[in-house]
């Protein structure tokens, strides 16, 4: 896939998994490993491969977290 095409499929996906819009400089932060020439396959092998079931069980394994932590989510994300 073309970088141009790459990195406009990326910024709609980043998009599309905030609830709120992201400002410029996040989505900025959050493409840029994306972007470079080893991120970008590694993106669509993620996606390919990405299972629902998969991040279900991932969860179940997380312990407590023993710091303070800030939520990157709201009540109504899903």
């Amino acid at each position: 896939m073309p970088s141009y095409m790459h990195r406009a499929l990326l910024r709609t996906y980043m998009r599309t998994a905030a609830h709120d819009p992201l400002p410029e400089e996040s989505l900025e932060i959050y493409n840029a490993p994306w972007i470079a020439s080893a991120g970008q396959p590694a993106f669509h092998r993620q996606i390919v491969h990405m299972e629902e079931k998969c991040i279900d069980e991932a969860q179940r394994m997380y312990g407590r977290m023993d710091c303070r932590v800030t939520r990157f989510g709201g009540k109504r994300d899903k």
